[in-house]
């Protein structure tokens, strides 16, 4: 079974995918550690202009899909 959560953030100033990482790595999601996969979305891209962190925590589940939609798509433009 699979499941969609969608989070809208307020907050002006974009996280960082070290700061994600980090959040997700210090709580008690997973029994081990994940490894992660990031998008950006551009090449060579700052940690701040990434579209999606996917993250790997067995290799016979699914993993956990954590996107973030542009300012573009926030305005109906995409």
């Amino acid at each position: 079974m699979s499941y969609f959560l969608r989070v809208f953030c307020q907050d002006s100033k974009l996280l960082k995918t070290d700061k994600i990482i980090d959040f997700i790595n210090q709580g008690y999601f997973f029994e081990q550690l994940p490894d992660f996969k990031i998008k950006n979305t551009i090449a060579n891209a700052e940690e701040i202009n990434w579209e999606t962190i996917t993250v790997l925590y067995d290799s016979v589940k699914r993993p956990v899909r954590i996107e973030r939609i542009s300012e573009k798509c926030r305005t109906l433009e995409c």
